[in-house]
């Protein structure tokens, strides 16, 4: 009988919750760094996003950890769209994240937090137009979410 219980869950979300805070915190220093002065408040800013996006890959690998780990070649299907949904879910998550941030600081506005929660579930293609490289950090993510909850599930 297979073991989908919980070291699958908490190993995918740890995974997650560090490709899509890397996600976030490549694409926003994006913008901080080509800032004709960047400031401490930009560097800030992006690791606070950077730990909204984590908090948002961690709920979001939890939840779609049974994509992961699958046997066989629809296993890997499973996998690689997974981590599509999972990337695209803790975006979203994590922009929702930062839209609380936002309102406990004082920086509310409903516009502005739609846009944030909507910008978090792109993050990540955002970021891979930005510096293509960053494709082998997601498709990396997926294989090494979906053989490390191969081996819990054994």
């Amino acid at each position: 009988m297979e073991n989908s219980g919980l070291g699958a869950r908490v190993r995918s979300a740890l995974i997650w919750a560090l490709t899509t805070a890397l996600f976030a915190v490549a694409f926003a220093l994006q913008d901080v760094l080509t800032a004709e002065a960047p400031t401490a408040a930009g560097f800030f800013g992006t690791a606070i996003l950077g730990v909204c996006h984590a908090l948002g890959g961690a709920i979001a690998g939890f939840l779609l950890a049974g994509l992961f780990g699958r046997n066989g070649a629809a296993g890997w299907i499973m996998a690689l769209v997974g981590g599509v949904a999972v990337v695209l879910l803790g975006g979203l998550f994590g922009g929702a994240f930062a839209a609380i941030y936002g309102t406990v600081t004082g920086t509310a506005d409903l516009t502005v937090d739609l846009i944030r929660i909507g910008l978090g579930a792109v993050t990540a293609p955002l970021a891979i137009a930005e510096g293509p490289a960053l494709a082998l950090l997601w498709i990396l993510s997926a294989i090494v979410a979906h053989l490390t909850c191969a081996k819990a599930r054994a």
